[in-house]
């Protein structure tokens, strides 16, 4: 069985590997994250109970998991006036086949603000 400690270390290595692909090429969002890494573990690197350690990996990997497959990133083309998401083979597309392309018709009728539905 893998010790606690490389296993730890293996959850911090792979959460700063994720954090460059991810957050590739903005220097900004590296250097949070990079810091908000940096913070955690050493906020919990007293901790010795073996139950707590393995709380704490499993938060981690969770964490890895959900910046690497949910975080896409998007940057503004101000000559087209649109948004390019940077998606990665990782990225977990949602299935949008049975959604609605509009949405339906609320069944409130033309009113001012204020006004009572009741008498129009």
């Amino acid at each position: 069985m893998t010790s606690a400690r490389s296993r730890v270390l293996s959850i911090y290595k792979k959460l700063h590997q994720t954090r460059k692909v991810v957050f590739n090429e903005d220097e900004t969002a590296l250097n949070i994250v990079r810091a908000k890494i940096n913070d955690e573990f050493k906020k919990n690197k007293t901790v010795e109970d073996d139950l707590d350690i393995e709380k704490l990996i499993k938060a981690a990997q969770e964490i890895e998991t959900e910046l690497r497959t949910k975080v896409v990133q998007a940057k503004y083309d101000p000559k087209s006036g649109n948004y390019k998401a940077k998606v990665t083979k990782d990225t977990e597309m949602t299935d949008t086949k049975n959604r609605p392309t509009v949405l339906p018709r609320s069944n409130r009728k033309n009113r001012k603000c204020g006004e009572d539905p009741e008498k129009t």
